[in-house]
Order: C-alpha cells, then structure tokens, then sequence
C-alpha cells in the first residue's frame, strides 16, 4: 500500500511540476525569455557558473545551519535568537537558490519544447519540454545521479547569466560574446 502511495505521490509531482513550468513561462515570459537566450547561446559558461554558486551557496547554507546549532546548544541567553536568525539567512539562501534554479529550469524547458518541434500552441510546446526534461532527470541512476545535477547547476548558471550579465546599446554582452 505505501508502494502505490510512493508511485501516485511521483505522478501527481510530476504534474504539478510541468504544469508549473509552464504557468510561470506565460506568467513571467521576460526573464524566462532572457534565461533562454543565455542557455541558447551556449552551455558550458551557465554549467560552470552554476556549479560554482550552487557549491559554494550550498556549502554556506550548511555551514550556517551547523553554526545556528553549535550556537544553540553550548551558549545560552541570547544564542537562541542568533540560532534563529542564521537559520533564517539559510533559508533566504535556499530559496533564492531555488527561485533562480526555478527560472532557469522553465528557461530549459522552453528551449527543449521549441527544439523538440511545432506544437499546437506554445503552451504544449513548454509542457512537452518540461516533460521531457522531468523524464530524462527520473531516469534511474544516470538521470538522478548525473543528469538531474547537471541540469540544475545549468538552470541556475543560465538565470544568473541572464540576471547579471547586461547587454550592452550594440546587443553585444559586455563580456563579450
């Protein structure tokens, strides 16, 4: 029975994940739009820049959790209300992480679903590309253990990308590209 439950909980996330995908791409088209053109353009650059910012973010939000609880249980007084407010700054990182991976992740979605070919509308065209994207990530092993991180350190890289690196009045980056 909790098998069936495991299974059913899978399929209705899976769902609830594409159809978020595709709201917040018709939602929020512009910096979607920007996250894609950044992903479009190249690969490795977002790959890089979003490894690093999910490893280092990664490792503060831990680092601070592990000091809120060292704090906590050895001084007294206020340490409770320090503890509290590193574990607050922890969450502030976690989920400003995973906004901008959220992004990036609709940006990719979008970029697979024009890749895969014409749909009915663009709305099934996004659905189809985060489904796509949702299956290669279930994948057993390579898709968990492989794929799914470096899909993740690519959406991030690529919302980073497209948040800070400006473009310049000549549509060339600043950067150069």
């Amino acid at each position: 029975m909790e098998i069936l439950g495991f299974v059913l909980l899978i399929a209705f996330g899976a769902v609830a994940l594409i159809a978020m995908l595709a709201v917040i791409r018709l939602l929020f088209p512009a910096p979607v739009e920007k996250a894609r053109l950044k992903l479009e353009t190249s690969l490795g650059k977002p790959f890089l820049l979003g490894l690093v910012n999910l490893v280092f973010f990664g490792a503060l939000g831990v680092i601070l959790l592990w000091l809120g609880g060292l704090i906590r249980d050895t001084w007294s007084g206020l340490s409770a209300l320090l503890a509290v407010l590193l574990g607050f700054l922890a969450l502030v990182i976690a989920i400003l992480l995973s906004i901008l991976a959220l992004n990036g992740l609709v940006a990719l979605a979008s970029l697979l679903g024009e890749r895969i070919g014409a749909a009915k509308s663009p709305f099934w065209g996004h659905a189809r590309g985060g489904l796509l994207l949702l299956l290669a990530c279930l994948t057993p092993y390579i898709g968990w253990c492989l794929f799914a991180p470096f899909v993740l350190s690519l959406a991030l890289g690529g919302s980073l990308l497209a948040l800070f690196q400006k473009r310049s009045e000549s549509g060339v980056d600043e950067a150069g590209e």
